[in-house]
């Protein structure tokens, strides 16, 4: 289903790339590719549970140098699918 959802938005302009169960994008698009994943998974008679945060840019700041601890429980990412 996220390829599916990665497809849509390609097809609709809309920059995203998955890490695990997550999708990032920019904060402009985050409402439409929500409504994307609930369509989607609508279609399977699903409906998932969609958490929406933002990163937090000074966490990613601080730690740019340190690959192994730059994402962190405060650095989370766009959209998180349980």
């Amino acid at each position: 289903m996220i390829n599916r959802a990665v497809r849509q938005c390609a097809l609709e302009g809309i920059w995203v790339v998955t890490i695990h169960d997550c999708l990032v994008t920019y904060p402009e698009h985050s409402e439409r590719v929500r409504r994307i994943m609930v369509e989607g998974f609508g279609t399977m008679g699903i409906k998932p549970t969609i958490k929406t945060t933002t990163f937090n840019l000074n966490v990613l700041e601080a730690r740019w140098g340190d690959p192994v601890t730059w994402l962190d429980r405060e650095c989370q990412f766009v959209f998180r699918f349980s």
